[in-house]
């Protein structure tokens, strides 16, 4: 019983301090959240916080933490200004303090302190003094007279006397706390530099700036010393130092100094926010003054808040708002917008309410708009001769109601905003387009077409003028598939969309924004498709070899947009070959140009800045010029990559064919319908329409996936339920005319160029016949019949046909993912139903490496950085057993190289920068291509990846589809080697893979697509060249060597 009952006991004492261990755990978190919400500027979200926190504190009796949280609340409620508040809460820390732990102790003092900075800030100075008197007497009979301690109240004393003006007395006990600091601590201490900052900021009080400087400097020294570079205290001297720098104007100096207390900040240092937005704002400031506003948008947006924008200038916050919505970001700028206009209602405003309309009509925020519209309409029907500004206000708000759906409203006010005044071509461009839209959702086509003839007219805009021919274009073939005038509109289609086709290419060579880039972008689909159709439309009435050309032509650059506009959009990238110096000259000129092109559309609303703004687009257009000759001159494969896209010719694109036996499928997706392309090298093209709406969109889906994904059944038990009637439906319908074999038996080699959702789709695993029940080996699978070689457009296809082949035999490199040596992945690192688990996976590679480079080099473990990569010596044939993962914007995609960061490199080596990189082999293979973990669906990024490569000098690469399946892979890539020999095609080595992976007798589970159809080649059918370890103009040199001699010696 006894042993029971101290048992108990026990467990009770136990129970007891897991609770109080508990709740001291929780009051801590309670306290620290307060401390953050303290520093980001939320006191009164702080005081619940440390409420809570000293509640449980005092439940605990842990006195010390408990008056540090009532300190804390005082101090949260002078920040709040409730002056009786603090006061109330400080005297309750001084008195409880006073009863708990009797008279004479540390947290009375403090709470005394407190008390005195409420007196302060109520001016009852003289309060404040007694207080803080209070405070130091406490501590004088705690430590003595020589204790750091006193040195804090002594600095609270200073305080008070320079909130009375006393700035004197001030210094006085500001030097006194100096000095007993140095003497006990030592004068490179972290407290030391305390007094020097308040000294400083005392002399900053009186204006005495030099002084202040010295002060701030050598407290700056010794907390860089002591605390370290990136400690809090350290940004907290830099940011003061770059107040003062500014107000001196020493501009470059305070943004050297702003900068680095910025980067301390954004590493985590718990630094005030008031000060780090001042010192944002005031660096993107001096960006603005620069001419650079893609640097001004990253202070700004760096920026912990708009508490520092709010005391700035209305130019200051108007440029930062107009480059913003430069950048392709509306919401952000319209906020600076809005604290624009909030500080300019004495002076014209007229610029600032026309980005703000424009602003929240592209940040998807048609109510504000039209609002915002509504406002500046007000404005401008109260000024006196400012007629530009009220035509300007009537078509904001008429575009801003079109967003609202309020069609009929709105062609109202565009149609009084044309009529009141001789706008800018530019803006009756715009208002037309905006006005035809209307028109046209109101069913009045004429009407329609006639508003987007007046935007296209030749004398305005470019950019607008393609925007009104692809409106138009699109507007003539809705009224051909209602069968109205049906020939007469088909052909006005066409010869507007072949209009629109010169232009935009014409564009794309000037400095465009990034906004207009992507609106040709989402546009340009639209006008190629639409002029495919008319050609479709136009041969079925008419067949004429000329409608079928004309229709490849336009899905080739529809394609070529596809990889030229994200390039143009993105800057910094560095292409080799370029020199760097005009590379940063292009970059500045285009930016410089589309943005004083948008300035100019708001010049009619700022007439003061016509002048100078007509000039500076004179002398950077002059500028650009100069460079685009510099760089067709220098770099002539640059200019050609980013500038000059050329239309592919039929009969050079008929030659490749038919030298290499090769029938070409192009396909373009479209939103309605899919066209295919067909081309034998000896007859004219062929095309054909298929609805993409409906099943076949359907089918293809689900065909991929049962592909893409692992089999999870059992798959020796033969097909899965539909697959084979699926797999023949889709060959029939993507391959109308199916390749066969010529008279010698010989099965022509395929070169698909797919497009859209077809990128990835695994054409090799389509079935060519009607089957039984048979098993996955023995099914009729295209890609066992014919050898496919991949592209994303002709012109590329013929550029890599006229590359340098790959070689065999080796030399064979392989890249590793970083981690591990080399060795082959044991039994149970892979399942039939599982796919490679987390161990086997990096096994997996390594395995894969050791069998690609039997005999050659691999690249891992700590030799497999992006660091190695970017050196790596040049090979005929290179393994990239690394995963590739894609990304929304295909220049992102990028070669995961190690799961961690090294001290040069990100390890993660993206697309944009292979065109800086020369090409480490002729043919490249990746082993696993893999799709983000989180966000949206992506797109396929195969092509960009293509053309970088090839720029870079690597004419052929082989991809996997998806994620490598494990062993499988290893199968696949040995059967490859060992087809790969000189005098066959790379399409050919892959072909006989297939071949000799599907009639293998083992693992009969594995012949499911799934492990086999993922590998796929793009480039062009070339025969693999033999390699010559000795170069070929030596031998050249000694076979006419030796006939010399043979020569010689017969005379």
């Amino acid at each position: 019983m006894r042993n029971a009952i101290l048992s108990i006991a026990v467990l009770l004492i136990a129970c007891t301090l897991r609770a109080q261990e508990g709740a001291s755990v929780t009051a801590a978190q309670h306290q620290n959240q307060a401390a953050m919400l303290l520093l980001n500027s939320e006191p009164a979200e702080a005081i619940s916080s440390l409420q809570a926190a000293a509640a449980l504190y005092k439940r605990d009796a842990d006195w010390e933490h408990y008056f540090s949280c009532l300190n804390q609340v005082t101090e949260a409620y002078l920040e709040l200004g409730r002056l009786e508040d603090a006061k109330r809460w400080a005297k309750k820390a001084l008195w409880e303090s006073i009863e708990k732990l009797g008279r004479d102790n540390n947290e009375a003092a403090r709470a005394a302190h407190k008390l005195g900075e409420a007196y302060s800030s109520a001016g009852r100075h003289e309060s404040a003094l007694e207080s803080h008197r209070l405070g130091l007497m406490i501590r004088r009979k705690l430590y003595g007279g020589r204790h750091p301690e006193l040195a804090d109240s002594y600095d609270w004393i200073a305080r008070a006397y320079a909130a009375m003006g006393m700035y004197d007395k001030a210094e006085d006990y500001f030097q006194r706390s100096r000095s007993l600091r140095e003497s006990v601590l030592g004068s490179e201490h972290a407290e030391v530099a305390v007094s020097y900052y308040l000294l400083g900021d005392l002399a900053a009080m009186q204006q005495q700036t030099e002084k202040a400087l010295k002060y701030h400097r050598r407290a700056l020294a010794i907390r860089r010393k002591s605390l370290g570079a990136s400690h809090p205290d350290v940004a907290n001297s830099l940011l003061r130092l770059g107040a003062l720098s500014a107000g001196t104007g020493e501009k470059e100096a305070a943004a050297e100094l702003y900068s680095e207390a910025v980067s301390i900040w954004v590493k985590g240092g718990q630094v005030r926010r008031e000060p780090v937005a001042e010192a944002c704002q005031f660096l993107a400031a001096c960006a603005l003054e620069k001419g650079q506003p893609e640097e001004a948008v990253q202070w700004a947006r760096l920026s912990p808040g708009m508490q520092a924008a709010s005391g700035g200038a209305f130019s200051s916050l108007y440029s930062l708002g107009f480059a913003f919505l430069q950048q392709g970001a509306p919401q952000e700028g319209a906020a600076y917008l809005e604290e624009a206009l909030g500080k300019e209602k004495k002076q014209s405003p007229a610029s600032c309410y026309h980005l703000l309309a424009e602003s929240y009509r592209k940040a998807g925020q048609p109510q504000k708009a039209a609002a915002r519209s509504e406002d500046y309409l007000q404005w401008a029907s109260r000024q006196d001769g400012q007629l530009l500004a009220l035509a300007d206000a009537n078509l904001q708000l008429g575009y801003s109601l079109l967003g609202l759906g309020e069609v009929r409203e709105a062609a109202h006010y565009l149609e009084k905003g044309l009529g009141l005044a001789t706008a800018p071509v530019s803006w009756r461009q715009a208002a037309s387009l905006a006005l035809g839209e209307a028109y046209r959702q109101q069913r009045d086509e004429a009407a329609a077409l006639a508003a987007f003839r007046v935007a296209a007219r030749s004398d305005g805009s470019p950019f607008y003028r393609f925007l009104a021919l692809q409106a138009l274009a699109e507007a003539h073939s809705a009224l051909a598939a209602q069968d109205r005038n049906t020939l007469e509109n088909l052909e006005a289609a066409l010869r507007i969309s072949s209009t629109a086709d010169s232009l935009v290419w014409e564009l794309l060579r000037r400095p465009l924004s990034v906004n207009q880039l992507r609106q040709i972008q989402a546009r340009q689909g639209r006008l190629y498709e639409r002029a495919i159709g008319a050609c479709f439309s136009l041969n079925l009435q008419s067949p004429l070899p000329a409608y079928g050309q004309q229709a490849f032509y336009f899905a080739e650059r529809s394609k070529q947009l596809d990889v030229a506009l994200p390039l143009l959009m993105q800057a910094g990238i560095t292409y080799l070959g370029v020199p760097a110096s005009l590379l940063l000259e292009e970059a500045e000129c285009r930016r410089q140009l589309s943005s004083l092109e948008y300035q100019e559309e708001l010049l009619p609303l700022e007439q003061e800045a016509v002048g100078k703004v007509q000039a500076e687009a004179d002398s950077w257009t002059a500028r650009y010029n100069d460079v685009m000759q510099a760089l067709q001159h220098e770099a002539p494969q640059y200019y050609r990559l980013k500038y000059t896209y050329q239309a592919v010719e039929l009969e050079p694109l008929q030659a490749v064919l038919l030298g290499s036996n090769t029938l070409l499928y192009a396909y373009y997706s479209g939103q309605e319908h899919l066209y295919i392309f067909i081309a034998d090298g000896s007859s004219g093209l062929l095309l054909f329409r298929q609805p993409l709406k409906g099943s076949l969109a359907e089918n293809l889906v689900r065909f991929s996936s049962q592909q893409t994904v692992l089999p999870r059944q059992n798959l020796k038990d033969g097909p899965a339920a539909g697959f084979s009637t699926l797999g023949l439906s889709l060959y029939s319908r993507l391959f109308p005319v199916q390749p066969s074999a010529g008279k010698d038996g010989e099965m022509p080699q395929l070169c698909i160029l797919p497009h859209g959702q077809l990128e990835l789709f695994p054409f090799e695993s389509l079935l060519t016949e009607e089957t039984g029940a048979l098993q996955f080996s023995e099914l009729p699978y295209l890609g066992r019949r014919c050898a496919i070689t991949y592209n994303y457009t002709a012109s590329a296809l013929l550029e890599t046909a006229y590359m340098q082949a790959a070689a065999s035999p080796g030399p064979f490199q392989a890249f590793v993912f970083q981690g591990g040596a080399l060795q082959t992945a044991p039994s149970d690192s892979y399942s039939a139903e599982s796919g490679p688990n987390n161990n086997g996976r990096l096994q997996f590679f390594s395995a894969l490496a050791a069998l690609w480079t039997a005999g050659g080099k691999a690249w891992e473990g700590g030799s497999s950085g992006e660091a190695a990569y970017r050196h790596l010596p040049g090979s005929g044939a290179l393994l990239m057993a690394t995963p590739a993962i894609m990304a929304p914007n295909p220049l992102d995609a990028f070669l995961e190289l190690s799961p961690t960061p090294d001290s040069l490199y990100d390890n993660l080596l993206k697309v944009n920068e292979l065109y800086e990189l020369k090409a480490p082999a002729s043919l490249l293979v990746f082993s696993s291509l893999e799709m983000p973990a989180e966000g949206p669906p992506v797109r396929s990024t195969w092509p960009q990846l293509a053309q970088a490569l090839a720029y870079s000098g690597c004419g052929s690469l082989i991809l996997h589809r998806w994620d490598s399946p494990g062993p499988p892979s290893e199968n696949m890539l040995q059967f490859f080697l060992d087809a790969y020999q000189p005098g066959i095609t790379i399409p050919e080595a892959l072909l006989a893979a297939r071949q000799a992976y599907l009639q293998r007798k083992d693992g009969p589970e594995r012949a499911h697509p799934y492990y086999w159809a993922g590998y796929m080649q793009i480039g062009a059918p070339r025969p693999i060249r033999g390699h010559l370890p000795i170069p070929s103009y030596l031998i050249l040199a000694a076979v006419g060597l030796l006939i010399l001699i043979g020569w010689w010696s017969r005379r």
